[in-house]
């Protein structure tokens, strides 16, 4: 879970965002809390997707559907706006790692019982899928969150209504739509798709649960092979244990009559009797424990101070003050009216380690550490899996196996640990319990942020040296040592991105520390961008529409700026815009810049010089997006990210770029270290 970026909302309906969950095909998962204190999971959609004709109606039809699941065995449809300008879905938050973090990173395959429980777990969710019309068509680990009391199964973005309609059903084909590794034949062929596609799914999931291995092959195979060995060739199921062979075998048959039914599973995973036991070994029942916790933690479970740190940004305490000091003049480039130089003093980008992305990610998309895989205490069983006799049995009334009830049973799928298992989860419970109880009756620190001091606040001023910064800060709600935003801070030549962690606020403003998150250039996020521990103010005027900011003896006037949005860019700004020139040694050259829309943050800008006669590449620059006021954007330093054969690029100050007045079809550029320069001029190209 990442921390929110300042082109996130801060609210989606009714709902407060508190974290970035992920990001799949369709689009962001946030975590937020309802006006009541319900966690959900709230899914908004991809701007493309949803500017596709027709599509705002089957992402109606689709979540009416999954709103007839029910919330037993899959995460509940809370809320949703499909009219929305981004449309979107709340979802119930399930609190629980994936199957695929679980086995592919901190605990390994799970005993032959976890298994078979999962597989009635799963056999519930299809079962209430189904009965709702729906095919899920990507039943894989990361969409299988487990519980203590249970698997969940989450994900209906691209499940498709058994109903048929205009241009969706199940009935659809030519289409192949699933993630490789976990996709059933008719899938693969493009072919008509049926609940019987996803009992193929489950059958190669459930491989997956006792084995750490996909049945088709690894998945880094690459695509095509996966999808050929998954329509023709027999699954692998070295390393499954004997008790689960044929239930596997069973639901990974080629032919989609030939595979187990739904209910056919439940009755053959049904245990005899419900067992006080946990359906998981008692190490990952803990871990699940302190997962609940942890969230219900605080009001904003990103606030805490282990948050994991990206290479090469120690969290210090920095002697240097705040805003960063910009490398002397003589680095700074020189730009002339109506050319971009190529040679000259620059600050240089710094070489990344190995593998590294090219530019820092908006504000902070930090990768959780590898955690330690916990050794399992579980035996393994003592009884066996047999399928009833005759064949499939008719399907029963199956008792839930998660529900802790009934009385405890000897041998079969019982541990020899049982007991001490059972004690020892008995009392995590009662500890978590006791710690959420306290947690949600303290209601967090005090020192909470008045409402008037949420928003963004931008402005710039004037260094004693005639040197022009810019500030922007993003401040969300919270309490006295949490994270309450972020902050933005831009000298020519540098651009700094900081958390902002509360210290106190009182009559006398919101009082604030910083920790340092990524910069332009990458480098300077252990030099000039460094953590600062000098508390620094914000004041809010009498009216509410100006916020004085004052760090020592410096001090700026702030005005508050647009929210966070994804059409941060007036629309007039979005284009190519072209100049042609020739420079001392008479070559001729082409320079377009390529403005996108986008957010606050977002790289949003991209400068493109080539040769006019060959077309050849010299140099490619790209540049974020800082600050939006007044018609006028405001783009961080380059970052340089192609060069030609033989080419001398450098890389230059930040930039503010408006149109001219009058001239819809001209903009006018001007760099942050050059003001007094004329602006250099580029014209629309359409």
């Amino acid at each position: 879970m990442d921390r929110l970026r300042p082109q996130d909302p801060h609210r989606i309906g009714e709902y407060r965002l508190l974290g970035r969950l992920g990001e799949g095909g369709m689009g962001q998962v946030y975590l937020a809390r309802s006006e009541r204190g319900r966690t959900v999971a709230v899914k908004t959609i991809k701007r493309e997707l949803a500017q596709e004709p027709d599509f705002r109606r089957r992402f109606a039809d689709e979540i009416a559907a999954a709103q007839r699941v029910g919330d037993r065995w899959t995460a509940p449809v809370l809320d949703a706006d499909t009219n929305a300008a981004t449309p979107w879905v709340a979802t119930g938050y399930i609190a629980g790692p994936s199957l695929h973090e679980v086995v592919g990173r901190d605990y390994g395959p799970l005993p032959d019982r976890s298994v078979l429980l999962l597989a009635n777990g799963l056999a519930h969710a299809l079962r209430a899928i189904h009965g709702a019309g729906l095919v899920h068509r990507d039943l894989k680990p990361s969409n299988v969150l487990l519980t203590i009391d249970g698997p969940r199964v989450i994900d209906f973005g691209i499940a498709r209504a058994l109903e048929p309609g205009p241009g969706a059903g199940v009935t659809r084909t030519g289409a192949t739509v699933g993630s490789p590794g976990f996709m059933s034949p008719e899938q693969v062929r493009g072919q008509r798709v049926t609940p019987a596609s996803d009992i193929f799914c489950l059958g190669s999931l459930l491989a997956y649960a006792a084995t750490g291995r996909t049945p088709f092959g690894a998945l880094d195979s690459g695509v095509h092979i996966l999808m050929f060995r998954i329509a023709e060739e027999s699954p692998d199921l070295t390393g499954v244990p004997a008790p689960l062979h044929q239930l596997i075998t069973s639901c990974l048959a080629k032919e989609p009559e030939e595979r187990i039914t739904v209910e056919q599973l439940l009755s053959a995973t049904q245990p005899e009797a419900a067992s006080r036991d946990p359906w998981l070994p008692g190490a990952l029942v803990a871990q699940l424990g302190r997962h609940a916790v942890q969230l219900l933690d605080s009001e904003n479970p990103l606030s805490r101070v282990d948050n994991p740190v990206l290479p090469g940004q120690p969290r210090t305490n920095p002697s240097t003050p705040h805003p960063p000091v910009a490398p002397s003049q003589d680095r700074t480039p020189q730009p002339s009216p109506g050319e971009r130089p190529s040679s000259g003093g620059s600050v240089p980008p710094p070489p990344g380690p190995p593998g590294a992305p090219s530019q820092p990610s908006w504000p902070g998309a930090r990768p959780a550490p590898r955690p330690t895989p916990i050794p399992s205490p579980y035996s393994q069983p003592n009884g066996s899996y047999q399928p009833p006799s005759g064949g499939w049995s008719p399907p029963g009334t199956p008792n839930a196996p998660y529900s802790g009830a009934g009385p405890a049973r000897s041998g079969g799928w019982r541990d020899r640990k049982g007991p001490l298992t059972a004690l020892l989860a008995a009392g995590l419970a009662l500890v978590v319990l006791a710690v959420v109880l306290v947690t949600q009756l303290s209601g967090g620190s005090g020192d909470t942020i008045d409402e008037a001091y949420v928003g963004v606040w931008q402005g710039e001023y004037t260094t004693a040296s005639d040197e022009v910064r810019e500030l922007r800060f993003e401040i969300v709600e919270g309490d006295a040592g949490e994270l309450v935003g972020n902050a933005l801070t831009l000298t020519p030549v540098i651009l700094c991105a900081y958390d902002v962690r509360l210290d106190s606020f009182d009559g006398e403003g919101l009082h604030f520390t910083e920790e340092s998150n990524w910069s332009v250039p990458e480098d300077q996020t252990t030099e000039a961008c460094r953590d600062n521990s000098t508390v620094q103010t914000l004041r809010i005027s009498e009216n509410g529409e100006e916020m004085v900011w004052t760090y020592e003896d410096q001090e700026a006037t702030l005005h508050r700026g647009p929210g966070r949005t994804d059409t941060a860019v007036p629309e007039d700004l979005v284009a190519d815009w072209e100049q042609e020139f020739t420079d001392r040694d008479d070559n001729d050259w082409s320079d377009v810049i390529t403005i996108e829309q986008g957010a606050v943050g977002d790289q949003l800008m991209r400068y493109e010089r080539r040769e006019q006669d060959s077309g050849e590449i010299e140099c490619v620059w790209e540049n974020r997006l800082v600050r939006v006021e007044g018609g006028q954007l405001t783009f961080g330093p380059d970052q340089l990210v192609e060069t030609g054969d033989d080419a001398t690029c450098s890389v230059y100050a930040a930039i503010h770029i408006r149109l001219k007045e009058g001239d819809r079809d001209t903009i006018q550029i001007t760099w942050l270290n050059r003001l007094e320069d004329e602006p250099a001029e580029h014209t629309r190209n359409d």
